[in-house]
């Protein structure tokens, strides 16, 4: 786990959660992170702190 700005989150972070590339992961959580902002009063920024977590699989059913 790690505590960044959201400007400054990896492309390694951006694809461990599956979402593409960095571009394409800061786009649909800009957005999603301005909604959750507005909801309470606040602007986004992207100073704004992000937690980026990494798990690893220890267990996988079958079939999956």
């Amino acid at each position: 786990m790690e505590v960044v700005p959201f400007e400054d989150v990896t492309a390694d972070c951006a694809a461990a959660e599956g979402d593409g590339t960095l571009a394409a992961w800061k786009k649909a959580h800009r957005k999603a992170f301005a909604a959750a902002c507005e909801e309470i009063g606040r602007n986004f920024d992207e100073s704004m702190k992000c937690v980026c977590e990494y798990f690893d699989v220890v267990y996988r059913a079958v079939g999956q």
